[in-house]
């Protein structure tokens, strides 16, 4: 009796996989359109070495404000935050967005605001709790270290925690 005959059993089942990009706040806050996202992911996935070739292997739907892949083959969950990032730097919305792997199910990405660029360009001389919310929010401890710059690039405030 070899080592290969009783190990090959499970190897030739291939585990299918899903995937969920939620993309609810940027979404919400007309920062980028979740079509294009979705038309995006269907020209750029590559399936046995083809671009756009997904056929029946590789599945995206759009749900609201959440794209769902789902794979009947091996999908790398880093490929998909990959083509995310892609997409972002493509649409020029990199500096202002992040794309985090949820705490609460491990095959989730969440697209969020994030970044010093924020506060930079888009914040100018408002405050930094009436963009944000209260000071107990988990984005406005992270982000709490920032510096707030007016038009001129001038440091108007700096803000602590």
């Amino acid at each position: 009796m070899s080592r290969g005959a009783a190990a090959g059993g499970a190897k030739g089942k291939k585990k299918g996989s899903t995937f969920t990009i939620d993309c609810s706040k940027p979404v919400e806050d007309k920062i980028m359109d979740i079509a294009s996202l979705e038309k995006f992911l269907q020209e750029r996935i590559k399936v046995g070495g083809k671009a756009g070739n997904l056929g029946d292997s590789v599945t995206i739907t759009r749900d609201k404000n959440k794209i769902i892949v789902t794979s009947d083959s091996n999908f790398s969950k880093r490929y998909l935050k990959y083509l995310t990032k892609k997409y972002l730097k493509k649409h020029n919305v990199r500096d202002w967005l992040r794309v985090i792997a949820s705490n609460k199910d491990r095959n989730v990405y969440e697209l969020r605001l994030g970044g010093s660029v924020l506060f930079d360009t888009v914040l100018g001389p408002r405050s930094f709790d009436t963009v944000l919310g209260p000071p107990g929010n988990q984005e406005t401890k992270r982000l709490a270290k920032a510096t707030i710059r007016d038009a001129d690039g001038l440091v108007q405030s700096t803000i602590k925690s």
